[in-house]
């Protein structure tokens, strides 16, 4: 190293401390001001080490200097004086380590003597006595200092490399570097705040730079920048700077003061950095957070941070105080477990011990929990692990749910479909288009399913009789629509045994429970297949009662019509058979509910006549046996004989009852069933015993009937001969007496005139009451045997009552009585005149008879169409259970040993006013007498339409 060493402006401090050190190394420093000065010298005059200054304001024109003076000479050592304060000269200490021309700042005496000793040491001072040691050593020094030149060009390179690298890294970098003087003006180029504003230097020089700062940040950058200015210390700010394309970046300004040796700030530099994006997502993770904050406090369910490991409250909302009834500080001093219900806290144990395992707890879990109040909530709990950067769970957010009103709603579903399971109804839901989405335990047990999915999604017409379906197509699903239910009974057919059940439903709409629209159709229905047979077997007993009661003169037909009508209900086909006098059976009897069958039924019958398969069917009754039960299954389990009879029948079942009446047989009722399914039942055996009994009741009647009747046809011929008989000897015997009377003398009466005429006039009398007997048992005979007569004319009633009221005053004086006549008018009308001559003899008589002295009142008017003729008396009365039998035959309201009769005067008498298309009536009060009212229409019978009379007095003949 020569002796000159070339330095730069440097401060006091830092000038003594090198002038320090190159006068121990024998070197003679030269100061120059300016870069230029620096660059003139070097040209001019030899130096060994020149001092470059790296903080100095003018470091690249020094640079530059140095590297055009030097460029192409040998012998001249560069030393670069670098700051480690600064981020240059930090960058600069990483990337020239241990090059020999290189001091760090703050310098130091010795760190100097370090650096330049070697130099130094590599040069000998010249010696005086030897040209030729001079020469060598001027080369040998002329060797070491172009080695030395040619190192520190090669740091020099490096040095400008790093500068470059400096730049460039600067440039890559997204911040916008800046410099200022100490005053803020910008007197040199950024080459980034160029590219980041789209600014030439001469927009931005001085404090051009402010205009693109936004306005309403200009004046706080102002204030705070200028009072930073003087002081020592490092400058943040942030605030809107315009960028090329036109918009505001939020920027961060950061800056540092580049200091003198004697502390004061010589200028600034510094970087901007683009934190737009940075403060967006700060201030969306601020309402981010706020959002969350506001949705905790505010949510409508209860929410609430837990610590993981200990299950206490960090953090809780008011709906979870007003849940579980405390007071937010309350919770924030317990954990959930003091809460949990004691059997459900091995649940949240569980679920910590996950968390501790590092897995995420339940999603969502119901635990029952206890209020303040004491009272037990259920809640629905939804966790989820808010973890930190080391993935291990910081706590636990949980959201909490009253749901104690919905377990309850689960409940109560539970045991409406427990009821529903266990009712004996069969219960159905159907969708809006009518297939089945649910049947009840007792509906999938009636219909022979096993499971829901047999019948699931099928239509529920399907399942319905085909001769029902139109029923509840046209009738049940209208009225539903309409009316929102219908009730009524109709067959099902099992889907999978195709077995018929009878079954009484009620169809409702069920409907949505919030818009109340239609969604679907539910059914109760009740299996009434065994009412059903009951009634079956009820209205079949009513019928043939009726039909049995209706008639009994002709027991084939009749027994006909009852067979008939079980065919057509309770049975398949029914056979009545009556035991001749012999013991053979004749089957009377056969109907088949095909009608076809019922000849086959009856040929199969009759030519039964000792089939091994007939005899208990013949001999019941006989046998010891009144009823004979027959099934295919039981015949098939005990392989009985009655096998024969069931094929025989062509049968599944039959069912055969004794007719017995009296002690006596009188043949046999026989059901049989075709249908599988439709077995007889026990029920069906009391039925058929009961149409037993009744039918042998009606057979037996109807033969009690016919000997009656023979009895009576041979009354009626005895009477009517009889009267006749009877009343041959009375018509000489009253013309004998009347010629006895005519023989008495006359004019002189003695003793035994006037008794014989008393005599005569008895005997008289009794002839003429034995006619009338006789003539009344003749009526009555004409009456029965419908031959009663009437020979219509023109008749003043109110004349005929005179007329038959004089003849009876004998009587009347006789008893004591009168009879009084109220008669104004003539009432004339179309009648028989001796028939209503009987009549009101008959009345008139009664009246005396039972008028027990008293006055016999008569009144004959006419009102409108028709004439009313009324008798009454004041004696006896009749009894008021009696006045509906008086009009019949040979009966009486009054003891015969009291008084005398037939019985068969009313009964006359109410026949004949009947045959006048007639009415008679009587009432009555015991002890106040009694009146009859005949009324008559005036026109009489028609002849072409007559009323009738009959034997049991019904008006029919």
């Amino acid at each position: 190293m020569r002796g000159k060493v070339l330095l730069p402006r440097l401060d006091a401090e830092e000038r003594a401390c090198l002038r320090s050190v190159l006068g121990v190394l024998g070197c003679e420093p030269v100061e120059v001001e300016a870069a230029e000065q620096a660059s003139a010298l070097l040209r001019e005059d030899s130096f060994g080490l020149m001092v470059l200054d790296t903080e100095a304001r003018d470091w690249g024109a020094w640079a530059r200097s140095a590297h055009q003076a030097l460029r192409g000479r040998d012998g001249t050592a560069l030393l670069l004086l670098v700051s480690s304060e600064r981020p240059e000269g930090r960058l600069l200490a990483d990337v020239l380590p241990g090059t020999l021309a290189y001091a760090a700042r703050p310098l130091t005496r010795d760190a100097l003597l370090r650096v330049l000793r070697p130099l130094a040491e590599d040069v000998q001072e010249p010696r005086d006595d030897s040209k030729e040691l001079l020469t060598s050593e001027w080369r040998q020094e002329l060797r070491h200092e172009r080695r030395a030149r040619a190192v520190a060009e090669g740091r020099l390179r490096e040095l400008m490399r790093s500068e470059r690298r400096l730049h460039a890294l600067l440039e890559a970098t997204t911040s916008v570097m800046w410099t200022v003087t100490l005053d803020g003006l910008a007197v040199e180029r950024s080459a980034s705040y160029e590219s980041f504003t789209g600014r030439t230097f001469a927009e931005y020089r001085g404090h051009g730079y402010m205009r693109f700062i936004h306005p309403e940040d200009r004046e706080r950058v102002m204030k705070e920048w200028v009072p930073a200015l003087r002081r020592p210390s490092a400058y943040a700010s942030e605030y809107r700077l315009l960028r090329h394309d036109g918009t505001w970046r939020q920027m961060l300004s950061r800056g540092v003061p580049v200091l003198s040796p004697d502390g004061r700030v010589e200028e600034w530099v510094g970087w901007l950095v683009d934190i737009t994006e940075q403060r967006q997502r700060e201030l969306a993770l601020r309402e981010s957070e706020e959002q969350f904050r506001t949705f905790f406090n505010l949510a409508a369910v209860g929410m609430a941070q837990v610590a993981p490991f200990t299950g206490r409250f960090l953090q809780v909302n008011a709906k979870l105080c007003e849940l579980l009834g405390y007071s937010a500080d309350e919770l924030l001093r317990m954990s959930f477990m003091d809460l949990t219900h004691p059997e459900d806290r091995p649940l949240d144990y569980a679920d910590m011990e996950r968390v501790a395992r590092g897995e995420e707890p339940p999603a969502i879990h119901s635990r029952r929990c206890i209020r303040k109040d004491g009272g037990i909530i259920w809640l629905d709990v939804t966790s989820a692990s808010i973890r930190d950067e080391s993935g291990r769970p910081a706590r636990l957010l949980s959201v909490v749910q009253d749901v104690t009103a919905r377990r309850q709603g689960e409940l109560e579903r539970r045991r409406l479909v427990s009821v529903v399971e266990s009712t004996p109804d069969v219960i159905g839901i159907h969708d809006v288009d009518g297939r089945v989405l649910y049947v009840n335990e007792a509906g999938r047990k009636l219909l022979g399913l096993e499971s829901l999915a047999e019948i699931q999604g099928t239509s529920m017409l399907d399942h319905i009789h085909p001769e029902d379906r139109r029923l509840i197509e046209r009738e049940a699903l209208v009225a539903v629509q309409r009316k929102g239910q219908w009730m009524g009974d109709f067959r099902l057919v099992s889907p999978k045994t195709g077995k018929t059940l009878s079954v009484f439903s009620q169809f409702f709409l069920v409907r949505d429970t919030e818009s109340g629209r239609p969604i679907g159709l539910g059914s109760i229905s009740r299996d009434i297949t065994g009412r059903k047979r009951a009634e079956e077997r009820l209205t079949f007993l009513s019928g043939a009662s009726r039909l049995l009661a209706a008639g009994i003169d002709d027991e084939a037909s009749l027994l006909q019509h009852v067979a008939e009508l079980a065919s057509s209900s309770v049975a398949t086909c029914c056979m009545v058979g009556l035991t001749h006098p012999e013991g053979a059976l004749h089957w009377l009897a056969v109907s088949h509910r095909d009608r076809g069958r019922s000849a086959h039924m009856r040929r199969v019958l009759e030519e039964a006549d000792g089939a091994g398969w007939a005899v208990p069917l013949v001999g019941l009754g006989r046998d010891g046996h009144d009823v004979l039960w027959v099934d295919a299954q039981d015949v098939k389990a005990s392989d009985s004989s009655h096998g024969g009879l069931l094929d025989a029948l062509g049968a599944s079942a039959c069912l055969a009852v004794a007719l017995k009446s009296r002690g006596h047989v009188l043949g046999v009722v026989a059901f049989t069933s075709e249908d599988p399914d439709r077995c007889f039942e026990e029920a069906d055996r009391g039925m058929a015993e009961e149409l037993a009994f009744r039918a042998a009741a009606a057979v037996d009647n109807a033969r009690l009937y016919a000997q009656a009747q023979r009895a009576i046809r041979l009354r009626d011929e005895f009477l009517s001969i009889a009267s006749h008989e009877l009343k041959t000897p009375l018509t000489p015997l009253a013309l004998k007496l009347q010629g006895m009377r005519r023989t008495l003398p006359v004019g002189t009466p003695d003793v035994t005139s006037e008794r014989m005429r008393g005599d005569l006039d008895m005997a008289q009398r009794q002839v003429r009451r034995l006619a009338e007997l006789v003539d009344g048992l003749l009526d009555v005979s004409r009456i029965c045997a419908g031959r009663l007569q009437l020979t219509l004319e023109s008749v003043d009633l109110a004349e005929l009552v005179r007329e038959l009221v004089a003849r009876y005053e004998p009587q009347a004086q006789r008893a004591q009585a009168r009879i009084l006549v109220e008669a104004k008018a003539a009432v004339v009308g179309t009648w028989d005149r001796s028939r209503l001559e009987q009549v009101v003899s008959n009345l008139l008589s009664n009246a005396l008879k039972y008028g027990a002295g008293r006055p016999v009142r008569v009144r004959v008017e006419s009102r409108g169409e028709v004439a009313r003729l009324m008798v009454r008396d004041e004696g006896i009365g009749i009894e008021p259970q009696s006045l509906h039998r008086i009009f019949q035959r040979f009966e009486r309201a009054v003891s015969e040993r009291h008084y005398g009769g037939l019985g068969l005067g009313l009964y006359i008498t109410r026949q004949i006013v009947e045959a006048h298309c007639g009415t008679v009536l009587a009432e009555s009060t015991p002890g106040q007498g009694a009146t009859f009212t005949v009324t008559l229409p005036l026109a009489g019978p028609s002849e072409s339409d007559p009323c009738g009379t009959g034997p049991d007095g019904s008006g029919s003949e």
